[in-house]
């Protein structure tokens, strides 16, 4: 019974802690949540689409790490807490302030974000431009509310953003080709030797591991770009990011210890195919595809296991290192009486730190603005009412298929239009909106309607696909193949295409594996806002246009199979009239955006030039002024007692031989210039004076996540240096040298 009141009373007081800080960090969270909410504003249609797509748990999805990268962040804010809370708070530099160099930057960066935004708004590449101008609008949307020292100690936590979408395609793609065939190499050269029975095939296009059965038959195991490791490698980076990040010890330890993890992620790689050949070979298919399932996650679980060993044990790193203990000064009760939130001499936090929002509110409310305008820009929530019933009035979210006939091509003359399939593996696979595939079918002139869409006439095919990436034909025809391990097809002849004057499209004439019949393809892609619900969602839509040239050869449409350029006459008549029937459409589509996009894109270099340049002239005015104040502190700094000059310098020895140049460390510095000690109201003193001239500053240092008072000079003092300082080194070192030698 007793125990059980002691659990509550416990749980209870937990709370009441929580609570507690909450309540005296509420300015704090306030200012964050401000942020926040700029982000959700202006970035919310890109976030939902990846973590959408993050929590769809397929075989093909590389993207479920992204899940962990909110958690990551908060952890890295949480243990950063104090020093963020403390320099979040601690702004009397910048408090006295109008405007400050932090407000100039941070509206920079803001503009910067909001110019990458908009310029990639209207490209096949959205998606990956918003995430790219993420952290820029994170990070300078901080430096406006806070200052750059909570910038500093949370810069990592935002960087982490830039993982919410992975590296291009191409990147990859060229990457796992060669990491396919050096596992293949490592994995036989591993089995072999132990009895199991593989060999290396490459005779597939991409690596192939055979295994001989017990009954003699071979089975191939290809390597291709999903096995890799590739994919596996992006995500356990991102752990090893962190890992090195909140790991204790120097910097370049770290640094070592994030390299290693990369040829670490590779061979734990190579043993996962290993192991699932083995369990093959030994227990069966149903045996390896069980383990293949959960391979990813011990394989990320291990990973990080090693590293972290790696770290304690190689490199002598440890993850929780004991807090510095600093305790009471003579001068905290007498710096607590001032009204500090800090001692001066000993540097630790006396108390609760008074939050005030002050001109805060201001700088909080270009934040919203900025992303209030910048999301006005961006969202198309209306279109011309004079247009019929068109583009704009079909709602993707409710389309079935045959309904979409009408809405997503044009009737031509000539041909008759009707509507095919709705390839929902396509779109499962691809992740699309939509696949919708129609026939363009060839009339005969003077046939009813029945003989005009007979089996013998013509037909040419078109399909929409509708999404946020950029899937070409190339993908699925040659390049997946060869990553797999599949032989892809035979690629006949390959070009770009005029559909416009100011679009382009691609020609492919190919075969099929296994097929002695010809095709032809004609794609290009569209740009524009597409109906979502009560929204307009801006979208890449892929058009094709194929058939196989062997049937139309036949049906005298064209002289043979592989005439390309009575093909590409022939499906061109119709790409021509589809580009300039959803040109028409998009026009209704708040064409005023259109303009905004177009006028960013082609003048973008001049618009970030024009949103650099206040920063530039700030800059340029506040070093004039530091050099003016900097000669008065140097004028006051010459008219100073020498004894006030021995403070000064022992404050300049303090930094340049330790980091941590807090009050006591001046005060012994001090006695062994001066050869006589502080007392501790002469050393506050000293401090306040410094403080208040102008010729000292305070600083807050980071020492294992907590945070410290230092002190700094706010003027350049040059060591002198005798002119023949060096030539009397190198004389004393040739004195030594002689006399050992001569021993």
């Amino acid at each position: 019974m007793l125990k059980n009141k002691s659990n509550l009373h416990y749980l209870v007081q937990t709370l009441r802690n929580i609570v507690q800080t909450l309540l005296d960090n509420k300015v704090l969270l306030f200012k964050a949540a401000v942020i926040i909410s700029a982000v959700i504003v202006l970035y919310y249609s890109d976030l939902s689409l990846i973590f959408g797509n993050a929590l769809k748990f397929t075989t093909g999805n590389i993207t479920n790490y992204v899940i962990t990268i909110p958690f990551l962040s908060a952890f890295i804010i949480y243990r950063k807490r104090n020093v963020l809370r403390v320099s979040a708070t601690l702004d009397r530099g910048n408090r006295l302030q109008r405007i400050r160099l932090d407000d100039v930057v941070g509206v920079t960066l803001c503009g910067v974000a909001v110019i990458l935004y908009l310029a990639g708004s209207a490209t096949l590449y959205a998606l990956e431009f918003h995430v790219l101008s993420l952290p820029i609008f994170l990070v300078g949307s901080t430096i406006i509310v806070f200052n750059f020292g909570t910038l500093r100690h949370a810069f990592v936590a935002i960087m982490l953003t830039l993982y919410l979408q992975p590296p291009p395609g191409e990147i990859i793609s060229e990457l796992a080709a060669d990491l396919s065939w050096t596992s293949a190499v490592i994995v036989e050269g591993l089995m072999a030797p132990l009895g199991l029975p593989i060999s290396l095939d490459s005779s597939f296009g991409s690596p192939a591991l055979v295994i001989e059965g017990i009954n003699g038959t071979k089975t191939p195991f290809f390597v291709g770009e999903p096995s890799s490791g590739v994919f596996s490698t992006i995500g356990l980076s991102l752990f090893a990011i962190f890992v090195a990040y909140i790991i204790r010890g120097p910097a370049w330890k770290r640094v070592v210890l994030f390299a290693a993890g990369f040829p670490l992620f590779y061979l734990l790689n190579t043993l996962r195919i290993a192991i699932v050949l083995s369990l093959w070979y030994l227990w069966g298919e149903n045996v390896s595809e069980a383990y293949h399932t959960i391979s990813g996650a011990s394989m990320v679980a291990i990973g990080t296991l090693i590293i972290l060993l790696v770290g304690e044990k190689a490199l002598k790193l440890n993850i929780r290192s004991p807090k510095i203990p600093l305790d009471k000064c003579n001068i905290c009760d007498k710096c607590l009486m001032a009204h500090e939130s800090m001692c001066l001499a000993c540097g630790r936090v006396l108390g609760k730190m008074k939050q005030t929002l002050g001109k805060s509110i201001e700088r909080m409310a270009v934040v919203i603005f900025i992303a209030l305008i910048a999301t006005s820009l961006v969202v198309t929530s209306t279109y011309s009412g004079n247009a019929s019933k068109k583009l704009s009035d079909l709602d993707i979210t409710k389309i079935v298929g045959p309904e979409t006939t009408e809405y997503l091509l044009p009737q031509i003359s000539g041909w008759d239009l009707k509507y095919a399939y709705r390839d929902s593996r396509i779109e499962s696979i691809l992740n699309q909106d939509a696949a919708l595939a129609f026939r363009y079918i060839r009339a005969t002139p003077g046939i009813g309607e029945a003989g005009s869409n007979s089996a013998d006439n013509p037909s040419l095919y078109s399909s929409i696909q509708i999404s946020t990436g950029h899937h070409v034909w190339e993908d699925s025809l040659i390049t997946y193949p060869s990553r797999v391990g599949r032989p892809g097809a035979t690629l006949l002849e390959s070009g770009d295409v005029v559909i416009s004057h100011d679009k382009a499209g691609k020609f492919l004439l190919f075969k099929r594996i296994g097929s002695t019949s010809t095709e032809a393809i004609v794609y290009w892609f569209e740009r524009t806002p597409l109906r979502f619900g009560s929204n307009f969602e801006n979208r890449n839509v892929l058009i094709s246009i194929w058939a196989n040239t062997d049937s139309l050869a036949r049906k005298g449409v064209i002289g043979a199979a592989d005439d390309s350029a009575s093909i590409k006459d022939l499906f061109l008549s119709l790409a021509r009239p589809i580009s300039k029937y959803w040109d028409e459409q998009a026009a209704t589509l708040n064409s005023g955006n259109e303009l905004l996009f177009k006028f960013i894109r082609t003048n973008i270099y001049a618009l970030l030039i024009i949103c650099i340049l206040p920063f530039a002239l700030f800059w340029a005015y506040r070093e004039a002024r530091r050099a003016s104040l900097s000669s008065k502190m140097h004028e006051l700094y010459r008219q100073l007692t020498s004894e006030d000059k021995y403070f000064l310098e022992a404050l300049l020895q303090s930094i340049r031989g330790n980091k941590l140049s807090t009050g006591n460390s001046i005060a012994k510095t001090y006695a062994l210039i001066s050869k006589r000690e502080l007392s501790d109201d002469q050393l506050a003193n000293m401090l306040h004076v410094a403080r208040r001239t102008g010729l000292a500053a305070e600083a807050i240092a980071s020492v294992n996540d907590e945070s410290l008072l230092v002190w700094k000079m706010n003027f350049k003092v040059k060591r002198k240096r005798a002119p023949n300082a060096y030539a009397t080194k190198i004389r004393d070192f040739r004195k030594i040298f002689l006399s050992r030698s001569q021993r």
